[in-house]
């Protein structure tokens, strides 16, 4: 767990949901698979009652990587989901969101 740095998160979260969860991806390259892995995170997330908000790809620099490493860079993903209604406003409910993440 680390500092979320919201101001980069906007379009994410709101008055109704002031701090989402967020969840990171690395996907692989092959794009039938990284739309199968999306569908799988977003069933997890509604089974486990997490209201799912969207993606973000994340920003990244390869123009420091060699050209093996280039060929195999993942693709970086941020996912945003909402608490479940179920869980009180106080540490207790924030405790338990943290485990279902």
């Amino acid at each position: 767990m680390t500092q979320i740095p919201w101001k980069l998160f906007d379009k994410y979260h709101s008055k109704i949901c002031p701090q989402p969860g967020v969840g990171m991806v690395f996907f692989p390259l092959d794009p039938e698979h990284c739309t199968a892995i999306k569908e799988m995170i977003k069933d997890v997330c509604k089974r486990n009652e997490l209201g799912f908000l969207g993606w973000r790809e994340v920003p990244i620099n390869n123009d420091a990587l060699g050209p093996l490493a280039k060929a195999i860079v993942p693709s970086i993903w941020q996912f945003f989901v909402k608490a479940p209604m179920r869980l009180r406003n106080d540490d207790e409910g924030h405790d338990g969101f943290d485990r279902t993440l």
